[in-house]
């Protein structure tokens, strides 16, 4: 834990760093997982081994091992249990989904790629669809 960071009530696994200004509470960090190098916001989640999260905000949600979450991406309910995919720069996966608490969810396959500025709306279940591109249209 470095650089300013605050972090409460989360435990992590060996070698879980979390640094640059970024803010985690009530969170799991398993091993070899990242918070870093630029601001981050983790509330509620389950970062699986190997876990990179840049600029984002992860809440309410499980990602699992070889997950990166960069470039200003909103997570909010994702189930993501396989994880080894990628959210691409700007994208919202359950963005505005009520408006209120996480209170839906969206459940992923494995290798799922969220493309650049998606904007996701719950209910979603993609468990059968692992290794698909999201795409936003142009």
């Amino acid at each position: 834990i470095s650089n300013s960071s605050t972090v409460s009530h989360t435990f992590l696994q060996w070698n879980a760093s979390i640094s640059s200004s970024s803010f985690v509470e009530e969170s799991l960090l398993m091993e070899h997982s990242h918070i870093g190098p630029s601001s981050s916001i983790i509330s509620n989640a389950i970062l699986g081994p190997d876990v990179h999260v840049s600029a984002g905000e992860v809440h309410a949600s499980l990602l699992g091992p070889n997950t990166n979450a960069h470039h200003q991406s909103l997570i909010i309910g994702l189930l993501w249990p396989l994880g080894r995919g990628n959210v691409g720069y700007g994208s919202n996966i359950g963005s505005n989904h009520t408006g209120r608490l996480p209170d839906q969810e969206n459940a992923v396959g494995e290798g799922i790629f969220w493309g650049l500025s998606c904007i996701i709306k719950y209910p979603l279940d993609l468990t059968y669809s692992p290794y698909s591109i999201v795409a936003a249209g142009a």
